[in-house]
């Protein structure tokens, strides 16, 4: 909201600027910042013009005396006013122009295609307060099918709810349902009910734009084409397991209420909010409305593959890397033994099959294979594939060709199996035997070390 902030302020004259900053000062936001915000402005300036509509109209304002004609009073009124009228005016030149379809993709697609990766989940419902129509036409420049209510006919398109009850998803490939809680700027109402149009067009001859202005929610979501939106909402809270809040201020009391129902009634659902706040502020602030099974990304939601609000959301969320690791015998001569030898030596090692499946693909940076007692404490002999260290060589093969590996890259679709080797005491004991145990210690760039062992079993 900063930049809308920005261009209504200076849309202004000193008098309406003047109003605002005392707005900010005299209504600041939980932590004491200044409350430069739509919504925090919004509220008070219908407060104010609540109050002035009273003077005017209510007898006990008159009998109390109530001096509507002061002229400090009646120019808080028409600064109040005009500031009122700018903000209608600004949210249709602000939001009405169509996004870059570029700019939207680099925002929409990175994120979009990560939570469907996430979840498993191609179809996606998503609920949103803004009145753009960024989400739609990110749909049609990436070509993904979206439902988002309205029916086509040969001279208009038309609310119509069945669009949402009736909706089948896609057999394959990715989706978006869209519910748009505040209204668009393409969205009007006429006297044959509300339609959309491909651009927003203010003050549309005959027709009332759909836009919940900030304050007016608890009066607009009790009708349609708001209504519909809201009522699935509250379903999807009441049956999600996670919910991604993007940017959201969580000062609509509506929504608020609805939060706070969706913790009573799916006390497991865990919310994700993504806000440019601190982390801490945010948590405490919205503990009484989601409950303690919240999760803040304190990062800006940015457009790019790799913004960092993405990188975080990813890593939250991703699966654990799995790894296995059997037991095949001893009866090849793959390494030598001692520090650094990665050559046959003739003498037959301990040799393994470790299968590896990461979130996404992940290079190797080092293995160490231990042997280990029954309560998995290591007993003193490590392999490793660092050929710096001067430890026992382990070496690693392709499972299919028996080539040594210098390099291995754990791919994200199906599990990178591979087979290790360990050369075994060179002074005749043997550390490969029936009931012996092992684990191997798999360092990933940039993700937790996988750590999991096996037992020799007792036919070795």
């Amino acid at each position: 909201m900063a930049p809308f902030m920005d261009m209504l302020e200076s849309a202004l004259g000193s008098e309406e600027q003047m109003v605002l900053r005392n707005m900010y000062s005299y209504y600041p936001f939980e932590d004491g910042s200044p409350g430069r915000d739509l919504e925090v402005v919004w509220e008070h300036l219908q407060e104010y013009l609540t109050f002035f509509k009273l003077a005017e109209l209510d007898p006990n304002f008159q009998q109390l005396g109530v001096d509507r004609a002061a002229a400090h009073v009646l120019a808080l009124q028409e600064a109040v006013t005009r500031i009122d009228a700018k903000i209608r005016e600004l949210i249709f030149q602000h939001y009405g122009n169509p996004p870059s379809s570029s700019a939207v993709t680099a925002l929409y697609d990175p994120l979009f295609d990560s939570v469907r990766e996430l979840f498993q989940q191609p179809v996606l419902p998503v609920f949103t307060t803004n009145y753009d129509a960024g989400i739609e036409t990110y749909a049609s420049e990436a070509g993904v099918p979206i439902e988002f209510g309205f029916k086509m006919s040969i001279t208009r398109q038309s609310w119509d709810p069945d669009r949402f009850h009736k909706y089948e998803p896609p057999r394959t490939g990715a989706a978006l349902v869209l519910f748009k809680l505040h209204g668009s700027v393409t969205w009007y109402k006429d006297g044959n009910g509300v339609k959309y149009v491909p651009e927003a067009q203010e003050g549309l001859r005959g027709a009332e734009n759909m836009v919940i202005y900030p304050g007016d929610t608890k009066v607009g979501m009790l009708k349609e084409p708001y209504f519909t939106c809201y009522t699935y909402l509250r379903h999807c809270l009441q049956n999600a397991e996670r919910a991604i809040v993007l940017g959201y201020s969580f000062r609509d009391p509506i929504l608020q209420l609805l939060f706070q129902e969706a913790r009573l009634l799916n006390p497991e659902v865990q919310f994700v909010i993504v806000t440019d706040r601190p982390a801490a502020e945010m948590e405490k602030r919205l503990r009484p409305s989601v409950g303690e099974r919240v999760v803040v990304i304190s990062q800006r939601f940015e457009a790019g593959d790799e913004a960092p609000y993405l990188q975080e959301l990813r890593a939250l969320f991703a699966p654990e890397p799995a790894a296995s690791l059997e037991w095949v015998g001893k009866n090849e001569d793959l390494v030598g033994a001692g520090p650094g030898l990665y050559d046959p030596d003739g003498a037959p090692d301990g040799v393994f099959n470790l299968s590896i499946k990461a979130d996404k693909p992940a290079s190797v940076e080092r293995m160490d294979l231990y042997r280990v007692d029954s309560e998995g404490n290591e007993l003193g002999e490590r392999w490793t594939t660092a050929s710096d260290q001067a430890i026992w060589a382990l070496g690693v093969f392709s499972s299919r060709r028996g080539d040594r590996l210098e390099r291995l890259v754990v791919g994200a679709k199906k599990a990178t199996i591979v087979k290790i080797a360990a050369s075994d005491d060179p002074a005749g004991e043997t550390w490969f035997a029936p009931g012996q145990r092992f684990k191997i210690v798999v360092h990933l760039e940039k993700r937790p070390p996988i750590t999991v062992g096996t037992e020799i079993p007792a036919d070795g």
